[in-house]
């Protein structure tokens, strides 16, 4: 009887670390594509950078290079995707009282953006938890995020966190997707 009871106490255990662990990775995912989403569009327009072959012909010349725009290339996304999960620390966890469910919300408003926060929470395992989902999904998935840019997928954030990696796919409350 016992061991039936710490079965139970143990599985019911597992299955809240779990649903804490899903929170975290859809939060991280949301807050990778929002992060990056914003410093591509703050990038200077104008910026060019050289791609393709750098061999030179018999001339000196090098005829398989071009320019790029910067802003959203994989030279760039690649750059921002290295300190991305470094935002993390700009977030708070946010607890919906009807549903239970956790969400991450930026504490910090952008360029005269407005922001709510309510039944926030904010504190170094928030940060922790949501750095390390992060950490996790750029590992796994650097290279999906770099396609889906570059190739300037309409919903990033949707592609990415529901149809991809299926993280947020079971969340209620898909709005804000």
């Amino acid at each position: 009887m016992l061991c039936a009871v710490r079965a139970v106490v143990l599985l019911a255990f597992c299955a809240a670390v779990s649903q804490a662990d899903k929170d975290a990775l859809c939060g991280a995912c949301k807050m990778i594509i929002e992060e990056l989403e914003y410093s591509i569009k703050k990038e200077n327009p104008k910026k060019m950078i050289d791609v393709g072959s750098y061999r030179l012909d018999s001339q000196g010349k090098m005829p398989g290079s071009r320019k790029i725009k910067y802003a959203g290339s994989e030279a760039h996304v690649t750059e921002l995707l290295e300190g991305v999960c470094n935002s993390a620390s700009d977030y708070a966890v946010s607890t919906d009282s009807s549903t239970g469910r956790k969400d991450y919300i930026r504490l910090n408003a952008r360029d005269g953006e407005s922001i709510s926060i309510s039944n926030a929470a904010i504190g170094s395992d928030t940060t922790e938890s949501l750095k390390n989902a992060c950490h996790k999904i750029v590992g796994e998935y650097e290279d999906d995020i770099i396609d889906l840019f570059v190739a300037k997928t309409f919903n990033v954030k949707k592609e990415l966190c529901e149809e991809m990696t299926d993280y947020c796919s079971s969340r209620s409350n898909r709005s804000e997707l």
